[in-house]
C-alpha cells in the first residue's frame, strides 16, 4: 500500500477503485447546491482564518491548553471525580442500606462474584503486612483476601489457620471510616470470629504493627 494513505499516485484513469469512489460521492452529491464559503474551502491551499476553524486545529489548541484552564479539569475540582478522594454520602448510604438487606448467604455470594470476577491479587500493603504477621506469628496466618474464604458475607484480607478463629483485616485510610473499625469486629464476632482490624497507616511502624498481632494472637476467650 503506498505510504500517506491508500489512494495515494493513484487516479481514475489508473484505478478501478478510485474510479467506483469518485462516481459514488459525485452520484450522492449531484444536485446539492453548495454555499460560496463552501466552494471557496474546496479551493487551494487553505487560509490561517479556515484552518482555525477546523476541528483538527481546536482539538491541538484543547491539547495545548493548561489543564487549570480545562473546561472538564474545572468541573471535576468542583464536583469531585471517582479518584479524587471524595465519596457521596447518599451512594454510601444506599449501598450500606442494601448491602444489609441481603441475608449472608446473598453477601457470600455477592463477594465470590467481585472476586472471581477481578482475579484480586494482593495490594501492596497486604504483601508487607504479611510478611509482618509472619514474622510476629509464623504459620500461624494466612492471606485470604482473594475471597477463598467468606465469613459473614465479607472475605477476611487473613485467616488464622491453627485452630483459632481469628482474622486480621487490614483497612486503607483512603476506602474506610474510622467508625467501619468496631462494626467490622462486631460483625465477625457475631459468627464466632475475633478480628484485628490493621491500618494502612499502621504500617509505617512495622514494630507495633507485629506486637498488635502476637497480642492478639495470645488472646483467649
Amino acid at each position: 500500500m503506498p505510504s500517506g494513505g491508500w489512494s495515494k499516485g493513484l487516479t481514475k484513469e489508473t484505478s478501478p477503485i478510485v474510479a467506483e469512489a469518485s462516481r459514488k460521492i459525485s452520484l450522492a452529491l449531484k444536485g446539492k447546491p453548495f454555499s460560496e464559503e463552501h466552494k471557496a474551502n474546496l479551493r487551494g491551499p487553505k487560509s490561517p482564518e479556515h484552518r482555525a476553524k477546523t476541528g483538527l486545529a481546536q482539538s491541538l489548541a484543547l491539547a495545548r491548553k493548561p489543564k487549570s484552564e480545562n473546561n472538564f479539569a474545572k468541573w471535576t475540582k468542583e464536583h469531585g471525580f471517582w479518584n479524587t478522594g471524595k465519596k457521596s454520602p447518599e451512594a454510601s448510604i444506599r449501598h450500606r442500606a442494601w448491602w444489609a438487606s441481603l441475608t449472608p448467604n446473598q453477601r457470600a455470594e455477592q463477594v465470590l462474584k467481585i472476586f472471581r470476577g477481578s482475579a484480586r491479587r494482593p495490594t501492596r500493603p497486604e504483601v508487607l503486612l504479611d510478611e509482618l504477621i509472619e514474622k510476629a506469628c509464623p504459620k500461624e496466618y494466612i492471606y485470604t483476601g482473594d475471597g477463598m474464604v467468606i465469613v459473614c458475607g465479607l472475605s477476611p484480607d487473613f485467616l488464622n489457620i491453627n485452630g483459632q478463629k481469628k482474622v486480621v483485616e487490614l483497612f486503607g485510610n483512603h476506602w474506610h471510616e474510622e467508625d467501619e473499625e468496631e462494626a467490622r469486629i462486631k460483625k465477625f464476632k457475631d459468627f464466632g470470629f475475633d478480628c484485628l482490624v490493621i491500618w494502612e497507616s499502621d504500617l509505617k511502624d512495622p514494630e507495633t504493627v507485629m506486637e498488635k498481632v502476637r497480642n492478639f494472637n495470645r488472646e483467649v476467650d
